[in-house]
């Protein structure tokens, strides 16, 4: 029955000597088949916490108090890279009497990475929420993939006129950002992979490139690629559901490919930037919207003290008997000054509702003749 078990497990007995290995077991220890029986488990399989230091055998535990022990800890077969794992190391008993101990174990890498990921996630939410001006964000989201999924970090955005710009450039180290920043300049201008990110902002696929060449690129970025050592990329778009904000590059100067996991990670995090970075544009929007109807106010609240003014002068005079009996034709004038007062602030908040109308989107137009 142990033997089917995807589980690893092993036992051994008071001399710590392997009695038993299922063929998971074997896999996971990088044995094959059961080439370990005999051997003391201590010279198979050492265990450590994950800052390293050595922890006592869980089968020697296990003979040494005859209870049951679970926990988790760094797996170093002798065989095999180091891997973490969760275990339940147990007594062996017969005739109430311990002759060894049994060790199921199973490797938890994958789950570490998702545990790893989801705090990665977590503090980069936080990260991006820190500010909401959309320049900052995006320098900001350039350097939370790096050194985790690149050791240098494009970002490109898709510009009011449909036209991508490079906007963010980090790089894992802090000397060479400083030449990065006097290659690249601050002014705006095209993607250094200036072709494959168009394309995928076109598609809204995440692309892989194995080997990054000169035809990816332009004269001018080929020299920034080579100077940094870049030889492999992975491009994730920047997207908010199907609207494409523009596109993320992680760049590789070693020997290491982005894996399938990578690829997940980063379009999850491009997917919290693309949401962090219109936020911020909204926040713009807003503020710039509320300073325009600021300004407006500020014009229409001078411009209707003229008519205002023109309306209470006109009135002392009518109110001025002596005036009138004087100059008959004072009347008259104030009257028509007054009515021209009032037809210019009645043009002036027609305007006003006219615009509301546009924002609203209810302008209606009455269209009539009108004397030139």
């Amino acid at each position: 029955m142990a033997s089917s078990l995807a589980e690893g497990t092993l036992a051994v007995d008071l001399d710590d000597r392997i009695t038993f290995i299922n063929d998971a077991g074997a896999e996971m220890l990088g044995y094959r088949d059961r080439e370990v029986l005999g051997r003391r488990s201590a010279d198979v399989l050492q265990v450590q916490t994950s800052e390293g230091a050595t922890v006592e055998s869980p089968l020697a535990v296990a003979i040494r108090t005859g209870r049951v022990r679970n926990d988790a800890h760094v797996f170093v077969p002798i065989n095999r890279r180091r891997f973490p794992a969760s275990y339940t190391a147990t007594p062996i008993r017969r005739d109430n009497r311990v002759t060894g101990a049994m060790l199921a174990f199973d490797d938890i890498s994958e789950r570490k990475q998702e545990q790893a990921a989801d705090h990665f996630l977590l503090g980069a939410g936080v990260m991006l929420s820190a500010s909401l001006d959309s320049a900052t964000v995006a320098i900001a989201a350039a350097g939370l993939g790096v050194p985790l999924l690149g050791d240098v970090c494009f970002i490109d955005i898709v510009s009011s006129d449909d036209q991508l710009v490079h906007v963010a450039c980090v790089h894992a180290d802090s000397t060479v950002q400083h030449d990065i920043d006097l290659a690249i300049g601050a002014e705006p201008r095209a993607p250094v992979f200036a072709t494959p990110v168009a394309e995928v902002v076109a598609t809204g696929r995440s692309m892989q490139v194995p080997v990054v060449t000169e035809a990816w690129l332009s004269g001018a970025d080929a020299r920034v690629a080579r100077g940094l050592g870049i030889r492999s990329a992975l491009i994730v778009p920047l997207a908010l559901g199907d609207r494409q904000l523009g596109a993320v590059t992680f760049c590789m100067t070693g020997d290491h490919q982005h894996r399938a996991s990578d690829v997940a990670l980063a379009e999850e995090l491009a997917r919290r930037s693309a949401l962090a970075i219109v936020r911020a544009r909204l926040y713009e929007q807003a503020r710039h919207a509320v300073a325009l109807r600021e300004q407006t106010l500020a014009i229409v609240s001078h411009d209707l003290r003229a008519p205002l003014a023109t309306i209470m002068l006109e009135s002392s005079v009518l109110g001025d008997d002596e005036l009138a009996r004087a100059s008959p034709r004072a009347k008259l004038v104030a009257l028509k000054r007054i009515e021209s007062a009032v037809g210019h602030m009645d043009r002036m908040l027609g305007a006003l509702l006219d615009f509301a109308s546009i924002a609203a989107g209810r302008l209606s137009i009455n269209a009539r003749p009108t004397a030139v």
